[in-house]
């Protein structure tokens, strides 16, 4: 796989778990509404700024980055979550993408050999979804 083929990919996959917790933090409900609701709107500011960063990575490298939902949803690994389901749910599969996500993002270092922009950027995501996922973890540890 190629690098640009490799951080489309991730692109898509990034967007996908964009909309993902934006639809969470607009259907959560039950108990911990206060609590998940800001949570989700809290990662799904930084993902914005993930995918936009992935992508204007893409660009520096003078390719172009997949732009549109129909590209996302074909190149994509995630499918679409339905939005009923139950506040814990929402966290496993959160943390479900995230483990996803941190697994492409190490194995795409080996595409990026010699290419310190696009590992650092693979380096940064990684250590955002790390904390992530262990916060997510630690609230679901009952």
């Amino acid at each position: 796989m190629e690098k640009v083929e490799a951080l489309n990919k991730l692109l898509a996959n990034h967007a996908i778990h964009y909309q993902r917790l934006r639809n969470f933090h607009w259907n959560i409900k039950g108990p911990l509404f206060y609590t998940l609701h800001q949570t989700f709107e809290d990662m799904y500011t930084q993902a914005a700024l993930n995918v936009d960063s992935i992508a204007e990575r893409v660009l520096a490298l003078g390719e172009r980055p997949f732009s549109t939902y129909r590209e996302f949803l074909k190149n994509s690994d995630f499918d679409e979550t339905p939005d009923h389901l139950k506040a814990k749910k929402m966290v496993e599969a959160i943390i479900e993408d995230l483990n996803a996500l941190i697994s492409q993002e190490n194995k795409y270092h080996e595409v990026a050999e010699g290419d310190e922009a696009t590992l650092n950027l693979l380096d940064d995501l990684i250590d955002m979804q790390e904390q992530d996922r262990w916060m997510l973890k630690a609230f679901l540890d009952e």
